[in-house]
């Protein structure tokens, strides 16, 4: 229980440093980045509004505006579809309580962005993530020593785009209920991880992934005899597995209800000009080729060059670590880190995917222990990395 608790004065101090340094970047951003990309046209209504500075406002740039106008205004505006309502469900209601952020008075909010939802998501994303390391950290420690452990937890922190779990995003969601997930799992408590995988399958579709999870460890349990031969246990367990995707089947009926497609999420992903493509599949082959003749084509040194290279690296280094580590990772984590690494690819394009690569966490341990006394150096190519991305993405350029 000691060990614990210093474990956890470890981590939250090691969460309030990662917080600190974050503003700090964006701030001198300002100054080493004057002009604001602009690539995101709603700044002016959803997030200047707050009455922030840029450095603070900055981490609800891009994706963060479409899930504040949700809360606001739920999915009224066209294609906002093609974000999943958890995280937008829990801002909307933190912000229903919160007497001490009260909703604007004065504000026109057919225009604007109360600065209420900007203030209390900001708060939920940031205190998610708190909570994701805590329960990271125990799973981890279901395998490995403690300086294993927190040595990972801190490549995660330091991974460069891990700013995104402090951010106006779903990501400090996502990764807490799929740790929740992994760690109820491992404990054997099938019908509570199936819990955790359906409110995840409501944050993100990748969530389904988790449904996969309860299946293949299921299967691995049934070939162990471990309960097979206790009803109760069987039956529980079989009613987490079923539970599991019930996030986005709820959301896909949600969504034919009031649109008349079972898969608008996915149709209306075209419409954010990320060159996605909704059907049909494109194979990673073919997306790698894409990016090669585009290699060949763009400026090399122009930002969208480096957006390409960043986007191609954190798509193929995670999928090869796959590879090279493929005989110590736990077969349930293998499929789960395939899922959310190839499943993205399939719509043509590696765009998002320095995002998406945060979910290859469950390789963090491995990494740790293979780079040796190479992690520092691992840990400062990290932070050179998020920095240049940081300052990037709160001055309004798209990164991820």
């Amino acid at each position: 229980m000691k060990k614990f608790a210093t474990s956890t004065k470890k981590i939250l101090l090691s969460f309030v440093v990662w917080r600190i340094v974050l503003f700090l970047v964006a701030f001198l951003a300002i100054y080493f980045i004057p002009k604001w990309g602009g690539w995101f046209p709603y700044a002016d209504r959803a997030l200047e509004p707050t009455g922030l500075p840029s450095w603070i406002w900055g981490f609800g740039n891009f994706d963060g505006v479409h899930y504040l106008k949700i809360m606001q205004d739920g999915y009224k505006n066209v294609f906002s579809q093609a974000f999943f309502p958890l995280f937008p469900l829990l801002g909307r209601a933190l912000t229903s309580i919160n007497v001490l952020i009260p909703k604007s008075t004065t504000l026109d909010l057919n225009i604007m962005v109360d600065p209420a939802y900007f203030y209390n998501s900001f708060i939920l994303a940031n205190g998610l993530f708190v909570l994701a390391l805590y329960y990271l950290y125990r799973l981890f420690r279901l395998d490995y020593s403690e300086k294993t452990s927190y040595l990972s937890l801190l490549l995660l922190l330091v991974f460069p785009t891990s700013f995104y779990f402090g951010a106006i995003y779903t990501e400090s969601l996502f990764l807490l209920l799929t740790v929740l997930c992994l760690y109820t799992l491992r404990k054997k408590n099938y019908l509570v991880a199936g819990v955790f995988a359906a409110f995840a399958s409501a944050t993100r579709v990748l969530g389904l992934a988790l449904f996969v999870v309860l299946v293949v460890e299921l299967l691995s349990n049934l070939k162990t005899k471990k309960f097979i031969l206790k009803s109760k246990d069987f039956i529980k367990s079989s009613v987490g597995v079923l539970i599991a995707p019930l996030g986005t089947l709820v959301y896909m009926a949600y969504l034919k209800a009031t649109t008349g497609d079972w898969l608008y999420f996915l149709t209306a992903q075209p419409s954010f000009g990320a060159e996605r493509s909704a059907t049909p599949f494109i194979l990673l082959p073919q997306v790698i080729y894409r990016y090669i003749k585009m290699f060949l084509i763009i400026p090399v040194g122009s930002l969208q060059y480096l957006t390409l290279i960043n986007e191609f690296l954190m798509t193929l280094i995670p999928l090869t670590l796959l590879i090279i580590f493929i005989k110590k990772i736990r077969l349930s984590y293998l499929f789960f880190m395939l899922i959310c690494l190839v499943v993205p690819t399939l719509t043509g394009t590696f765009s998002s995917m320095p995002r998406y690569a945060l979910m290859s966490f469950l390789l963090f341990p491995l990494i740790v222990e293979k780079t040796g006394k190479y992690y520092k150096l691992l840990v400062f190519l990290f932070l050179i990395l998020g920095i240049i991305l940081v300052s990037l993405f709160t001055r309004g350029y798209w990164i991820s």
